[in-house]
């Protein structure tokens, strides 16, 4: 969390990301090797690769991931003040490790859950979301319901309008 940016906390009580004000690697090393030599042991870092099924991340991702970090990954609010932070800016080390260890109100995601090939799947297909982030159509695939049903609000209003203009009564005979 500390490699993040997400520590240290902007409001101590409720976990926000910085964007930018992250602290410097030197700081960040010497505060792990802190805590490591208080508290030894823990779980190792994961080593992932990406080149994974991005499809079958994609999938993944759906099931056990989307519901708290959003369908576009962008973060989301899970109750109580808490929030899924963004994951496009997340390294694919960090994201592992968070799937592993479990931060905050995220659940662990043991090796039973997501075998090492599910996580290099995961992984994968959040890389690949990221080098495609430059697409700027429109967000129906990860809007989420809100937008998506505005937009079909929007359109059936238009047709309405439409459809009233130019139906056989609405329209002035020539005199």
């Amino acid at each position: 969390m500390v490699g993040t940016g997400r520590m240290p906390a902007a409001v101590p009580w409720i976990e926000v990301g910085h964007r930018g004000a992250q602290l410097p690697q030197a700081t960040i090393d010497a505060i792990v090797a802190y805590v490591t030599s208080v508290q030894p042991g823990g779980p190792p870092i994961p080593i992932v690769v990406t080149n994974g099924n991005a499809q079958h991340g994609r999938a993944l991702f759906r099931e056990n991931c989307m519901h708290c970090h959003g369908a576009d990954a962008q973060g989301a609010a899970i109750g109580g003040r808490q929030w899924a932070p963004p994951l496009d800016r997340a390294t694919v080390t960090q994201v592992a490790e968070a799937i592993r260890v479990g931060p905050g109100e995220m659940p662990v995601f043991g090796d039973v859950q997501l075998g090492q090939g599910d996580l290099n799947d995961i992984v994968t297909y959040l890389s690949e979301r990221r080098a495609a982030a430059g697409f700027t159509g429109l967000p129906l695939d990860s809007g989420g319901p809100v937008p998506e049903g505005l937009l079909g609000w929007i359109a059936a209003g238009l047709l309405a309008v439409a459809a009233y203009a130019f139906s056989p009564g609405s329209l002035r005979k020539k005199q």
